[in-house]
């Protein structure tokens, strides 16, 4: 009853003195317009507003002129309630809609969220360090003349170098067709991908949905060194380790074949110790088998002597028997 009370006192309702300004993405702006236009309504209604948490939002089709889903934007608009499918929604009806971003802050952000959406969309897995001695390594960088970050990797790899097989794999790092063709072309055991510090935007690649896609699918142990700390990018978070710059790159490899090393030492000398135990129970069977083969040696004479024995016997009884019957017949 008290619910029918509030839906019939309050469908309806709005405060056109109570406005309110909000921040937010439109999400669902294409579809709603669409709707309405189909309807003849010249207000679209239930466009959805991503302000920290959906908020439903209405305006007319001239205030959402030039917008579209994915656009960050202002508006002010007031409180309304509206009776939908038999429920209360709290929805704000817009009076006024500006961008405040530029058209190029507006673009990037809509390609980073196009980028999260397929990085999503991919579901990327963690790779395990091989364990192995020795292991095939593609270092993927920067081949311009000036880069010096592969130096700054094999530094950083030290002494461990001569327990890999290097393939270095120099390319345009800013070029995300050929960043993703270098990882689809890797066959080796760790895949690394470094490069030098520089501006926000020459690490967009690194964002790309395509190179994702392509390190997203990698079969090998992802390590990525850009050597830019401040910010992370989409590709750090699919790598199996992200180090700030190349060099700490290359020390990651050599840590984690110290400590392979390390455990292969120690499985060998498991493997060793349990096949010493192992040989040493051999002897102990072979010793306890000899025996035993000893002892079936002695019953058998036994039995052997005890059914000589008994055949004497046999063959006395047998004498008797006949001395016996002679003696009856005289």
């Amino acid at each position: 009853m008290m619910v029918e009370v509030a839906r019939r006192e309050l469908k309806g309702w709005s405060d056109k003195g109570l406005l309110i300004r909000v921040y937010g993405v439109l999400m669902n702006l294409e579809a709603q317009r669409a709707y309405s236009k189909s309807r003849g309504w010249n207000t679209v209604y239930g466009v959805v507003l991503d302000a920290e948490g959906p908020l439903a939002i209405n305006a007319s089709r001239e205030v959402f002129e030039g917008c579209d889903d994915g656009d960050m934007v202002e508006i002010v608009g007031y409180p309304t309630i509206k009776v939908i499918r038999g429920e209360l929604k709290v929805q704000l009806d817009v009076l006024h809609l500006r961008h405040p971003e530029s058209e190029d802050d507006q673009n990037r952000r809509k390609v980073v969220q196009s980028n999260l959406a397929a990085l999503k969309a991919l579901k990327p897995v963690r790779n395990v360090f091989p364990l192995q001695s020795r292991l095939s390594v593609d270092v993927i960088y920067s081949g311009a003349s000036a880069a010096q970050v592969d130096e700054d990797f094999y530094n950083g790899l030290g002494e461990a170098a001569g327990r890999c097989q290097i393939r270095p794999v120099p390319i345009r790092i800013t070029s995300a067709s050929e960043v993703a063709e270098a990882i689809r072309s890797s066959h080796a055991d760790i895949l690394i991908i470094i490069r030098g510090g520089g501006e926000d935007v020459d690490f967009a690649v690194f964002n790309n949905a395509e190179v994702l896609s392509a390190l997203s699918e990698a079969k090998a142990y992802r390590v990525t060194g850009i050597g830019h700390s401040g910010n992370s990018t989409l590709a750090d978070l699919i790598a199996d380790f992200s180090a700030a710059v190349p060099a700490q790159a290359g020390s990651h490899i050599r840590e984690q074949l110290c400590q392979v090393n390390k455990l292969l030492g120690e499985y060998e000398g498991l493997v060793k110790k349990q096949m010493s135990e192992i040989i040493e129970l051999s002897e102990e069977v072979e010793s306890v088998s000899n025996g035993s083969r000893a002892e079936i040696n002695r019953l058998h004479e036994i039995i052997k002597i005890k059914s000589s024995h008994t055949r004497n016997i046999k063959t006395l009884w047998a004498v008797i028997a006949i001395l016996l019957l002679i003696l009856i017949i005289k």
